[in-house]
């Protein structure tokens, strides 16, 4: 959850998200499920970085976590559609709401 509130630390992306993709392996359902939402912040934000995240989300449609599952469908949308809002909650900080 504290990794999308660096989002505006252009100097560190690359290296947020990277660590970011590595907890999308974690055992805990609640880690991999806020590694989806800080890497859609990332996503919307750092377009360079938009094509890895979505290939390495959208490698987890099949996760056997329904939880996970249903993030994954909500990334999806999220990272393909500009447009698309994200999910009430997923977005903690105030200077990241316009994405």
């Amino acid at each position: 959850m504290t990794f999308g509130h660096l989002a505006m630390v252009d100097e560190q992306a690359e290296e947020l998200v990277s660590a970011l993709l590595v907890l999308l392996d974690d055992k805990s359902v609640f880690t991999a499920s806020w590694a989806i939402a800080s890497l859609c912040i990332f996503g919307r934000r750092f377009l360079n970085q938009r094509d890895l995240i979505l290939e390495r989300i959208a490698s987890l449609q099949n996760h056997n976590s329904i939880a996970i599952r249903s993030r994954v469908n909500k990334a999806i949308r999220i990272l393909t559609d500009d447009n698309a809002p994200f999910p009430k909650g997923w977005v903690k900080s105030q200077h990241l709401e316009s994405l």
